[in-house]
């Protein structure tokens, strides 16, 4: 057999190749490494302030809003509460102002004075439709809408309690005006009697202003379901007092005093009849208001309760 050398190791690699002190003795420092394999690690740190600010400024937004919202559903709650309040008392007056104004015996000043709380429901019921029409709250578009069940009832009573008031104030309005017109249509002019002589052309200028006027105002009368008949009824009234001048002016003309009398009784008991006839009607207005007024009192008692009172 040849005998064969045996391999000989591999040199190491010289030092100056790796980056190594060529003496012994020196202390080995490594090369910094190239830029483009650096760690990243140095930018986590802005990452996480950005973070971290985002954060906060989502916080700080959400207690802003939650203040805000809180702010916001008591001024509307206080609102609803005292729109509520001053319907209440002003439902109070308007229904005694009611009772006057459908009772046919009623005292004149007892009608005149009716006025003023009608007015005031009035307005009671335009404040409280203008408080329940105004948005909920008053929030930034992306804070969550928030759940506010009793709020959110509260304003629909109360949108219902200002539309029935508002029913109510309009149909006792149409009864003071139907009743102040019919006043005038049934109040004759003073005629001569026997005794009570009076020059025919005066009588004659006298009952047809009278009868222009009362055609006037009967157009005029409120169109109210209720009262509709009885203002047929005052329509058939001025139609037979048309015919009526003809005969009494002729009477009088023809001096017979005593006839003219007789008429001018006929005349006053077409009208009594006419003022009977209106009981029932002007009942049933009351009726009709009674139940606008009912709703709207229940309706306020809810927007109480619903608005923590």
């Amino acid at each position: 057999m040849l005998e064969t050398e045996p391999a000989r190791p591999a040199a190491p690699p010289r030092a100056a190749a790796v980056g190594w002190p060529a003496g012994g003795d020196e202390i080995w420092e490594p090369r910094p490494l190239a830029r483009a394999v650096r760690s990243g690690r140095r930018f986590r740190w802005s990452v996480l302030f950005v973070t971290a600010l985002l954060a906060a400024g989502a916080y700080a937004g959400a207690l802003v809003g939650l203040d805000s919202l809180e702010r916001h559903t008591e001024a509307r709650r206080t609102g609803y509460l005292s729109a509520a309040t001053a319907m209440a008392a002003a439902l109070d007056d308007a229904r005694t102002a009611g009772w006057a104004l459908t009772d046919p015996g009623a005292a004149e000043g007892d009608l005149v004075s009716a006025a003023a709380p009608l007015i005031r429901l009035g307005s009671a019921a335009v404040a409280a439709d203008q408080a329940a029409s105004r948005r909920l709250v008053d929030l930034p578009e992306w804070f969550p809408a928030p759940r506010l069940d009793d709020l959110t009832a509260a304003r629909s009573r109360l949108r219902e309690a200002a539309s029935q008031a508002a029913a109510a104030s309009g149909a006792l309005q149409r009864v003071a005006d139907y009743r102040a017109g019919m006043a005038q249509i049934l109040t004759l002019p003073n005629l001569p009697t026997a005794g009570d002589p009076i020059p025919y052309a005066a009588a004659a200028t006298v009952l047809g202003d009278y009868l222009g006027t009362a055609v006037t105002r009967l157009a005029a009368l409120p169109d109210d379901p209720a009262l509709r008949r009885h203002r047929d009824a005052l329509s058939a009234l001025l139609d037979r007092l048309g015919d009526w001048k003809g005969r009494y002016l002729a009477v009088l003309q023809a001096g017979d005093l005593e006839g003219a009398g007789r008429l001018v009784r006929e005349a006053r008991e077409w009208v009594a009849d006419a003022r009977l006839a209106s009981i029932e009607p002007l009942r049933e207005a009351g009726r009709a208001a009674d139940e606008a007024f009912a709703g709207a009192e229940v309706r306020v008692a809810e927007v109480a309760v619903l608005s923590g009172a």
